[in-house]
Parts: C-alpha cells; sequence; structure tokens
C-alpha cells in the first residue's frame, strides 16, 4: 500500500502530466493483444500499457479486473 499523497508525488514527476487522468469514472478495464483498454462512463476509451487504478477502498477497476479473473 502506497499512501494516496505519495502516489501523486510520484506520478506528478515520472509521468506526462497529460497522461494521469483524474475525475473519470472507469466503467471497464480490459486487456487485449495491444495493451489495455479502459472505457469510462462517458464512452471515452483510453488505450496504454498499464493501468493505474487510485480510486479507493471500492475501487471500480479493482472490481472489474476481479471479474475478469473469476471467468477465466
Amino acid at each position: 500500500m502506497l499512501p494516496r499523497s505519495k502516489l501523486h508525488k510520484v506520478m506528478s514527476r515520472l509521468i506526462p502530466t497529460e497522461k494521469i487522468l483524474y475525475g473519470k469514472k472507469v466503467t471497464s478495464v480490459q486487456q487485449n493483444d495491444e495493451g489495455a483498454l479502459v472505457i469510462c462512463n462517458a464512452n471515452e476509451i483510453y488505450h496504454g500499457d498499464v493501468v493505474v487504478g487510485a480510486d479507493g477502498a471500492y475501487s471500480s477497476v479493482r472490481s472489474s479486473l476481479y471479474k475478469q479473473l473469476k471467468a477465466k
């Protein structure tokens, strides 16, 4: 576990600001041959190599990933 304040500091130093998205409501996280796919509630779709779900104790990102793991 990493305190949120430290996570923000690390992310802001190492990752370009346009790559960090705040205030998004994630509805689904998927994986394909090209990497990760994140779908948000406004039908916004984001592609990337890594998804960091820092959305708290009732994480929708974690929930989406667990559903996929259970299905396998």
